[in-house]
């Protein structure tokens, strides 16, 4: 999911070359270790922005309960890269539009559906679990009062 999304979805328009905020200010990221790294790539669209709505989606689907802070913490994903100089807001926004529109086709193939239905059994036999044992009477150890 991370490759169609991140990176596949995105790669082309990277070929833009656009300066990221930092490279064009002249001034430090808020990750320095990718520095050197990332200077010479293009800044359009935000690979980050794009995975983070992609995955809460999908994540949303796994535990609906939960979606709408599901769906907040994908979109704050994307919007760190602007805080720390990665990215510019259209880039976020731009990646956040690919991310939704990229999760859809997800759902056309069989393998990732696949995936994502073994991971719905697997959070609700966890969920399962949890509860019973959030209702299960606790006892203290021998010799605790």
């Amino acid at each position: 999911m991370k490759e169609d999304v991140g990176t596949y979805s995105t790669q082309a328009s990277k070929s833009t070359m656009r300066d990221r905020p930092f490279v064009l200010m002249g001034e430090s990221s808020g990750v320095p270790e990718q520095e050197k790294e990332l200077r010479n790539t293009g800044s359009f669209v935000s690979g980050h922005a794009a995975i983070g709505v992609a995955v809460s989606m999908a994540l949303a689907c796994i535990n609906i309960k939960r979606q709408n802070e599901l769906y907040k913490r994908g979109v704050d994903y994307g919007l760190s890269r602007a805080i720390i100089g990665m990215h510019w807001m259209s880039d976020i926004q731009c990646g956040q539009l690919v991310g939704s529109l990229t999760f859809p086709s997800l759902l056309n193939n069989q393998s990732f559906l696949e995936q994502l239905n073994r991971a719905k059994e697997e959070f609700k036999k966890l969920s399962e679990m949890q509860e019973t044992s959030y209702h299960q009477v606790r006892r203290l150890p021998k010799g605790v009062d």
